[in-house]
C-alpha cells in the first residue's frame, strides 16, 4: 500500500522515468533468457596467393566481404610455370651462343631482403642452364641510381645482353639502363638490381 501511495504521489515527470526504467530492465531480462534471437555473426577467413578475402555473414540475409590486399612488395616464389618458361628460354639462349658462351653475373644493392631473394632466385635459373649465377658479396649502396637494374656488357655484346634481357622477362621486368665496357668480351654480362621488387600473384617481379 505504500508503495502504491507513494506512485500516486509522483509527478508526470517521474512517472516517465519510471516506465523507462522498467522497459529497460525488461528489455535486458529478454535479451538473457532468449540468446538465440541475438544476430549472430560468422566471420569467415580465406587465403589465396594475392589476397586474404574475409566474409562477414549477418543473419538472416545480410553479407558483407572485404578483401585485404597483402603487401606486393613481400617476396613470392616463382610459380612452376614461370620458372618452367624461362628455364626453357635460357636453354634456347644458351644453345643460340653456344659459340661464344654466355657469363652472367648477378649483382644486388644491399639494403632489401626481397631484392636478395630475387637475384638468388634468377641466379639459380642461370646456373641450372651453366650460363652464371647470383654473386650474393658484390653488394653496393647508391651505385647505379635513377633505373631499377642496370646491365652492363662489353661494347660488342649489346646483342646478347638484350637477348639475356628478354630470356628473363617472364620471370624480371623494369626500367634496364644498359652500360657497355671497353675491355669486356662480348660474351660477360652483368645484371645489377638496385630497385624495390613488386611481386605478382604468380611470383613475376617488377623492379621499380
Amino acid at each position: 500500500m505504500k508503495l502504491l501511495q507513494r506512485y500516486r504521489n509522483l509527478n508526470l515527470w517521474n512517472k516517465v522515468a519510471f516506465y523507462g526504467s522498467l522497459c529497460s530492465i525488461l528489455g535486458l531480462l529478454f535479451y538473457l533468457l532468449f540468446p538465440s534471437s541475438h544476430s549472430k555473426a560468422k566471420i569467415q577467413v580465406s587465403h589465396s596467393p594475392g589476397a586474404i578475402v574475409q566474409s562477414a555473414i549477418d543473419s538472416p540475409n545480410a553479407v558483407q566481404s572485404v578483401t585485404i590486399n597483402e603487401n606486393k612488395q613481400q617476396f613470392r616464389p616463382a610459380s612452376p610455370e614461370i620458372q618452367r618458361s624461362v628455364e626453357e628460354k635460357l636453354a634456347t639462349f644458351r644453345v643460340q651462343y653456344a659459340a661464344t658462351p654466355p657469363v652472367v653475373t648477378i649483382e644486388y644493392e644491399q639494403g632489401n631482403d626481397e631484392r636478395f631473394k630475387v637475384g638468388a632466385a634468377l641466379g639459380e635459373m642461370l646456373s641450372k642452364q651453366g650460363i652464371g649465377g647470383f654473386d650474393g658479396m658484390s653488394t653496393y649502396i647508391g651505385r647505379f641510381p635513377g633505373y631499377g637494374m642496370t646491365l652492363r656488357c662489353g661494347t660488342n655484346g649489346l646483342v646478347m645482353a638484350s637477348a639475356f634481357l628478354s630470356a628473363i622477362s617472364n620471370y624480371l621486368t623494369g626500367q634496364v639502363s644498359i652500360v657497355t665496357i671497353r675491355g669486356w668480351p662480348a660474351n660477360k654480362v652483368c645484371l645489377y638490381l638496385n630497385g624495390t621488387p613488386s611481386f605478382s600473384e604468380n611470383g613475376s617481379v617488377i623492379m621499380e
